[in-house]
């Protein structure tokens, strides 16, 4: 039996589209058993790729600010490489990279990876309305009236079958279909209400730290990190870094898991997290780090 289609991608919504839209590319919904011949593979910077490909095995990573180490690894396989990804890290890296002539690599910071894999793969420039807000949201140029739609769906694609990519089908046209719009609309005015209280509530418990020499406001929640340390900004602290982190289990040990935001003409954080062996875009990046070293900032 031939090895499955590897799809790596970043586990947050723009990831989950940018898979969404490989099965679409592939010819695959949620009711097609071929869906079946794709492996999904989620990485969220906390180490190196925990799956290798097979040589010749057919593979897609999107929206992932890969490592030189992971770069390197993955042409070693000798498989079949197409890489979409618009961290800035990642357009940074790549002239210091030699990599396979066979792979289809796009990189760029104009699109959120789901819209540049939509583009890339389906040949189109007309965007499905559920990417386009999935762009919004990532590079946080939504509107007030697009934010409850977001938080909506970011909900609904983590309820229905965990980070279950393939019920992307539903609203793949040119449209999101009516009823599924209003149900968004309804369920997102309570999500924004909620998250608006939380964040309220998480600003009074916001410390100052300095990192790299910047000033940052830092909080630990595991709650929806990209909505919280960009509300902070916006409605607290315009004129600060927001370090959001969380504390989780990975292979039986703890890990630290750190989110950072700017708003734009502020700090590039990119260079920040690359510095800590992750990456991101200039306003908004993350990595991995240890209990030790949080203490060592927040004492």
């Amino acid at each position: 039996m031939a090895s499955p289609i590897l799809v790596y991608v970043h586990d947050d919504l723009d990831g989950w589209a940018s898979a969404g839209v490989v099965f679409r590319y592939l010819g695959y919904d949620s009711r097609s058993a071929g869906r079946e011949r794709v492996a999904v593979v989620y990485h969220d910077y906390s180490g190196p790729l925990a799956v290798l490909p097979e040589r010749g095995q057919e593979v897609y990573a999107l929206d992932l600010a890969l490592t030189a180490r992971d770069l390197n690894r993955l042409a070693e396989t000798g498989a079949r490489v197409t890489w979409i990804d618009h961290h800035a890290s990642s357009i940074r890296l790549r002239p210091n990279m030699s990599l396979p002539a066979d792979w289809r690599i796009v990189l760029s910071t104009e699109s959120c990876a789901a819209v540049l894999t939509w583009k890339t793969l389906m040949g189109s420039a007309t965007v499905p309305e559920v990417l386009r807000l999935v762009d919004h949201h990532d590079r946080w140029t939504f509107s007030d009236a697009e934010r409850p739609l977001i938080l909506a769906l970011d909900h609904r694609v983590r309820a229905e079958g965990g980070k279950a990519f393939w019920c992307w089908d539903y609203c793949m046209g040119t449209n999101i279909p009516v009823d599924i719009r209003e149900d968004l609309e309804r369920d997102g005015a309570v999500l924004a209400e909620s998250a608006d209280a939380r964040v309220e509530a998480l600003a009074k418990d916001a410390r100052l730290a300095v990192i790299d020499g910047y000033d940052a406001l830092i909080v630990n929640s595991a709650w929806d990190r990209n909505e919280l340390a960009n509300q902070l900004l916006q409605r607290e602290f315009p004129d600060r870094i927001a370090w959001v982190w969380s504390v989780a289990q990975k292979d039986g040990r703890s890990i630290v898991r750190n989110s950072l935001r700017s708003l734009p003409g502020g700090p590039d954080v990119s260079r920040i997290a690359e510095r800590r062996g992750g990456g991101g875009h200039a306003q908004a990046a993350g990595w991995t780090g240890t209990v030790l070293e949080l203490l060592g900032v927040i004492g």
